[in-house]
């Protein structure tokens, strides 16, 4: 009993190890290319401004002020001080407010939409794996039929019938890329079943 407790011990301290020193690989690999390391900061840093969307913008972005519409970059108003950083749109509203409050809408539908893809897809590619057969056939199937129409027409073709909305588009997006993480997630395991492991 305690040999095989030992087994056991030792197996997860060799998993727990093997997981950090991954983990410091890749930190280590992410420093060293630069362009990586910039485009991780980028991202936080949209993350933060949409987050803090409410603070960081200098007007309402929904506030229509018809009399300074279309107005250029750097437009000061009647007391000198710069009113629109990167101008106004056709209504009057401040470009750049609207431009931090859109990455709130813009981080909500990419994560949503990946994450619905991610886990449509890795479901049925698992049980497209597991299953084999007639579940896999169908499961294949339609994921052929489905990357043989462009995305464009299917994302249209979703919107016309569902209607508009947030919703809606991030459930467009999301199924409409659950190809990629079926056949993925089924070829890893039919790798696994065929070693044994399910």
């Amino acid at each position: 009993m305690s040999k095989l407790q030992s087994t056991s011990n030792d197996t997860l301290s060799n998993g727990s190890s093997s997981t950090s020193s991954s983990f410091f690989k890749l930190l280590i690999a992410l420093i060293k290319n630069k362009w990586a390391l910039i485009s991780v900061f980028w991202l936080f840093f949209i993350i933060f401004v949409a987050i803090f969307a409410s603070e960081i913008s200098p007007l309402d972005p929904n506030k229509n002020h018809i009399m300074e519409r279309v107005s250029p970059p750097l437009t000061l108003d009647k007391k000198g001080e710069m009113k629109y950083l990167i101008g106004s749109d056709a209504l009057g509203r401040d470009s750049f407010s609207r431009l931090i409050y859109g990455a709130q809408v813009s981080l909500l539908v990419g994560f949503s939409a990946v994450f619905i893809g991610g886990i449509l897809g890795t479901l049925l590619g698992i049980f497209a794996g597991y299953y084999g057969r007639l579940v896999d056939d169908i499961i294949m199937r339609l994921a052929d039929i489905q990357l043989a129409f462009p995305f464009i027409l299917l994302a249209i073709l979703f919107l016309v019938v569902l209607g508009e909305g947030l919703i809606n588009l991030i459930l467009v997006l999301g199924v409409g890329q659950w190809v990629t993480y079926a056949r993925i997630a089924r070829a890893q395991t039919i790798s696994q079943k065929r070693k044994g492991v399910c």
